[in-house]
């Protein structure tokens, strides 16, 4: 006969995991010492070897279970992170070319702006020129008006002098 601590001793069983056993009918209940302590027998000893040797063959099982899961769970998270990247990486060449093709078109506007620029500035040069030039004509134009208005005047004068001598002669 055994004590519940030499029994779990023996068989690697904790003692609260007996008393459970006990409880669920896994083991049968054991004989009582005079004191009320539990005392077992090989036969109790041999029911608690097949359940723990049952249980460690279900936990392995499971374990086995898990491990497969696991296993699979990797596989399917290495999928999603091979087509997550993939994606990620034609996002980017997406983005990319996007970016290049704009970077052409702003360069394309960058050059019609200086083009615009260099007409402008030779508008305004040649604007610049024309008025000198109008600015010019007029000022030679009002100095023939003013030397033509005493031309004019001087002739006038000189027409009385004539209207004067040709009535007086």
């Amino acid at each position: 006969m055994y004590t519940i601590g030499q029994l779990s001793k023996t068989t690697g069983c904790a003692v609260e995991t007996m008393r459970y056993y006990e409880k669920i009918g896994i083991i049968n209940e054991p004989h009582r010492s005079s004191g009320g302590h539990r005392l077992y027998s090989k036969q109790q000893e041999k029911e608690l070897a097949e359940a723990t040797k049952l249980q460690n063959e279900k936990l392995e099982e499971t374990l086995k279970e898990r491990e497969t899961e696991i296993a699979e769970l990797k596989k399917l998270q290495e999928e999603k992170i091979a087509e997550a990247t993939r994606i990620q990486t034609e996002k980017i060449a997406e983005v990319r070319s996007l970016q290049e093709e704009k970077n052409s078109e702003v360069k394309g506007l960058q050059n019609e702006v200086v083009t615009l620029r260099k007409k402008l500035t030779d508008v305004q040069v040649t604007h610049e020129k024309a008025i000198k030039t109008r600015d010019k004509e007029i000022t030679e134009l009002k100095t023939s008006v003013t030397k033509l208005s005493k031309v004019s005047t001087d002739f006038d004068t000189l027409r009385k002098r004539v209207d004067n001598l040709t009535r007086r002669g």
